[in-house]
């Protein structure tokens, strides 16, 4: 009778540990485990990076920010380092850090409706933008606005600098850009330039095209 109470019980708890959840939870764990992670277990970091590539934690962060400017064989050393640490940096924190956002913004003044003429000419010069940043660590943030919502445009272009979301600047216009928000830039002391546009405002950088 022991015997057979015995059995009894032990198949219950078989039954029961082999369907709970938790028999579920340890074998994931098992898994992670064998796969090198635990929980609670942190990102790799630049130190680790750095570590494994045998370099200085500053030399990784001039990589990050200016890879050509690391020594060819410290930076194959970097780049293997970060492939086999799986490495992502924080992107936010190096924002913070540094207080750049590598994001260049060109702001489009236009009519309401965009002719296919204003287009063809348009067209070539943001791919020429695009393609010579593309070659940097900088990134194109792109924004068109209308000619005659001068409040628009500007409210656009402060929350952009006093928001921290861009660096610089470039406004693309044939038409007269409005010098409240040359002045927010000179106030700000924004780095920008005018393509296709030139004022006597105030000095300051303007490209010209010849068609």
């Amino acid at each position: 009778m022991n015997r057979f109470i015995l059995t009894a019980l032990t198949t219950i708890y078989y039954q029961y540990y082999f369907n709970s959840p938790y028999r579920i939870i340890k074998l994931y764990w098992f898994k992670l485990k064998q796969q090198g992670w635990h929980m609670g277990k942190k990102n790799p970091t630049l130190r680790d990076v750095a570590k494994l590539a045998g370099v200085a934690v500053g030399t990784i962060s001039n990589y990050l920010n200016n890879p050509d400017g690391v020594k060819e064989k410290n930076r194959e050393r970097i780049e293997n380092a970060i492939k086999v640490l799986h490495f992502t940096p924080n992107t936010m924190a190096q924002r913070l850090a540094s207080g750049r956002t590598n994001t260049i913004l060109l702001y489009i003044l236009s009519e309401q409706e965009i002719g296919d003429s204003t287009w063809l000419h348009q067209l070539p010069l943001i791919q020429a933008i695009n393609d010579r940043l593309h070659k940097t660590r900088y990134n194109l943030q792109i924004k068109i606005g209308q000619i005659g919502e001068e409040e628009y445009s500007l409210g656009y272009m402060e929350d952009c600098i006093q928001g921290r979301i861009i660096d610089g600047a470039a406004i693309l216009s044939a038409w007269e850009v409005p010098k409240e928000m040359l002045k927010l830039f000179l106030r700000e002391d924004f780095p920008y330039v005018l393509l296709e546009n030139k004022s006597d405002f105030t000095n300051h950088a303007c490209i010209q095209f010849d068609n």
